[in-house]
């Protein structure tokens, strides 16, 4: 059974019927996916490693720092095969590098790296400074000539951060902060990575068989964040073509990363 997993293999591990309980209550919407692995973390306190489930499916959770960095750095190239197959036929937004697996997800990774580069980083640390500039001036403007001022700050840091978004990966000026309340990304972000009954049922059918979802056509994301997103994406494309040589999001990335593929095909050819 897959239930006594860890136990068969003599792996410290949580109880399974206590991690059922936590899924249960992560799909309840009674308690965050991040809180449910703190719990686990701390259950599995003197062991490098050990084992837990996510509803019926076993999962590994790396306690030891020296562990989660040789997967991370030396193995991450077999880090990969962690999810189900993304069903890309119902979702655009399902092949995305997280989702995928095996030759397509190293192929991906390789065509992404250089946008991680040192070099990359320090074009976008510019960017977030100008939205850390943009941040500290919102901030003076909301407390004013006033010696005390009340602020929403998770909703300013959340609104900052689609700012940063925006700008850093397709290189388009939300303007969260400055009009929260006509940022047309704001209820789309919130909608991916935000916990909805959609996407804790979609998660439950998940646990239960990971090609569930696909099965019986019941999407993670409504198909409003599908074309919000190609939408963004196309104008974050245009944007590419027509600006500035120093711009230097995600998108102009990979847009330089096409371009130099079709070269290089052009000149074998």
């Amino acid at each position: 059974m897959p239930l006594n997993y860890w136990a068969r293999r003599g792996i410290p591990h949580v109880s399974a019927l206590r991690c059922i309980y936590q899924t249960l209550a992560v799909t309840l919407r009674t308690k965050s996916f991040h809180e449910m692995l703190h719990v686990q973390h701390k259950a599995l306190e003197g062991h490098p490693y050990g084992g837990a489930y996510l509803l019926f499916r076993p999962t590994v959770i790396l306690r030891d720092p020296e562990l989660v960095k040789e997967w991370l750095v030396k193995g991450f190239a077999h880090f990969h095969d962690h999810v189900p197959k993304p069903d890309e036929k119902s979702s655009k937004l399902a092949g995305n590098l997280f989702a995928l697996g095996g030759d397509r997800w190293r192929a991906v990774r390789t065509k992404v790296s250089p946008a991680f580069s040192p070099a990359t980083v320090r074009f976008m640390h510019r960017t977030l400074e100008g939205c850390a500039l943009e941040l500290s001036s919102h901030l003076q403007r909301a407390c004013g000539a006033k010696s005390e001022a009340e602020i929403d700050m998770k909703s300013m840091a959340k609104n900052c951060a689609m700012d940063i978004i925006g700008a850093c990966a397709v290189g388009v000026n939300c303007n969260a902060l400055g009009d929260p309340e006509h940022c047309e990304m704001k209820p789309i972000v919130e909608e991916i990575f935000g916990i909805t009954w959609r996407s804790s049922v979609a998660n439950l059918l998940t646990y239960i068989h990971p090609r569930l979802p696909a099965w019986i056509r019941f999407p993670r994301r409504t198909p409003e964040v599908e074309q919000f997103v190609a939408a963004l994406t196309r104008r974050g494309l245009q944007m590419s073509a027509e600006e500035r040589a120093g711009r230097r999001d995600f998108l102009k990335i990979l847009v330089e990363s096409r371009e130099a593929e079709k070269l290089a095909a052009e000149n074998c050819g």
